[in-house]
């Protein structure tokens, strides 16, 4: 059940008045670093009412993911229907895989182009050295037809390779005449290999941050030899930027090097990265992506945290906050009471949300003792969680579990 309140902006401190039991408690939370960012994007066009609303919290605390890993058994590269039509170098580490070549759009021509299908008939694959292709290395194919008909609708055409097909080196050529600068995806997914790449890496990050450490593991092989690796970030606005690795191999750093990072949009950034390796003599080759939020540190949270109090009961909290740019912002808090047997029990949620300008502001958070007095809880309270979101910009601030006694 949600109780609904609306609270004016204006209404920014309130103090104790009306009745001797009225008073106020201030306490300290402990904080992390909070520099605030010199600039940010433009706020999205939302709402700059003020709102808060309580409901009740079954004592299961918000995990946010600090450290995402992805894992990939497969591969893909972007060429162009010139070197198609010449050929181009995968290396196969077992048979029955799915090699699906798509165009894609290319917008670096001027005029943006997009090449037709490739005809999958018009598709041979022969071991680098031979000089005609085997048709026993192909179990089946489909046309952008069939595959539009099972969801894949962007033209795409598929090979599935024999079970027989020896590991190695191999060419892929397409004999139909294709226009050489039209883009195409070369994607080639190995289900069930031995190999996977694991790429795990921060779920964010600062937007003045230039370098995000990493860690990269290729299962199956402890002595596996990196032959190349790759590794760039797409920006939400299409933007590709490369990244230079630096540091040991399994826990590499990756670095934009030579340019300035454009502010971070509303949508996350995508991490690609690429390695081929030489395991027992044979090239493994992997492609893993992960989204990266980079944030803009819009607003700080300052360490007191004042309780307003009336005839004994909580009625409100008062939290200092600095904004570096405008923006509608939100605080949740997770809040314990005490039950009967002088245990912490979980209370409930308090949501609230504002525009701020920048500057400093007194934050008032009105609380609703009805919902403490009908489960039982009396005080002491304790504030277990409280989250910073900027809205207006989709950004996680901060998150603290204080264990904090109000």
């Amino acid at each position: 059940m949600k109780h609904w309140i609306l609270v004016p902006v204006i209404a920014l401190v309130v103090s104790g008045c009306g009745s001797e039991d009225n008073s106020s408690t201030t306490a300290t939370l402990q904080l992390p670093e909070q520099s605030l960012s010199d600039s940010a994007a433009e706020p999205l066009p939302v709402s700059r009412d003020a709102v808060s609303y309580a409901q009740l919290w079954d004592g299961i605390s918000p995990v946010t993911q600090t450290v995402q890993q992805q894992v990939s058994d497969e591969y893909w590269t972007e060429v162009s229907g010139a070197e198609l039509n010449r050929g181009v170098a995968l290396p196969l580490s077992q048979g029955g895989s799915l090699i699906r070549v798509a165009p894609r759009w290319n917008l670096d021509t001027g005029t943006p182009i997009k090449g037709e299908s490739v005809v999958p008939s018009s598709i041979e694959l022969r071991p680098v050295g031979d000089k005609q292709a085997q048709p026993n290395l192909v179990e089946s194919m489909a046309d952008a037809d069939a595959l539009a008909t099972a969801g894949i609708d962007d033209g795409s055409s598929a090979l599935v390779l024999s079970a027989s097909l020896k590991p190695g080196a191999y060419r892929l050529k397409v004999n139909q005449s294709l226009m050489a600068d039209a883009k195409y995806l070369v994607h080639v997914k190995e289900k069930h290999s031995p190999w996977t790449l694991s790429l795990a890496s921060p779920a964010r990050v600062a937007a003045e941050q230039t370098s995000l450490p990493v860690e990269l593991t290729l299962s199956g092989s402890d002595d596996a030899e990196i032959v190349e690796r790759t590794a760039s970030l797409r920006l939400s606005t299409g933007e590709n930027i490369e990244l230079a690795f630096s540091g040991s191999e399994g826990q590499p750093t990756l670095a934009v090097s030579g340019q300035t990072l454009p502010l971070p949009g509303v949508a996350p950034d995508e991490l690609v990265v690429t390695s081929l390796r030489r395991v027992d003599g044979q090239e493994v080759k992997r492609t893993v992506k992960t989204a990266v939020k980079r944030v803009s540190r819009t607003l700080s949270l300052a360490p007191q945290i004042t309780s307003h109090w009336g005839r004994h009961t909580l009625e409100s909290l008062e939290l200092k906050v600095q904004a570096s740019a405008q923006g509608r912002y939100q605080i949740t808090l997770w809040l314990e009471g005490t039950d009967s047997s002088g245990n912490w029990a979980p209370a409930y949620q308090l949501q609230a949300a504002r525009w701020l300008e920048p500057g400093q502001h007194a934050w008032q958070l009105p609380l609703v003792p009805d919902l403490l007095a009908k489960q039982g809880l009396t005080p002491p309270y304790r504030l277990a969680t409280l989250t910073l979101t900027d809205q207006s910009r989709m950004a996680p601030l901060l998150e603290v579990s204080p264990q904090l006694v109000l």
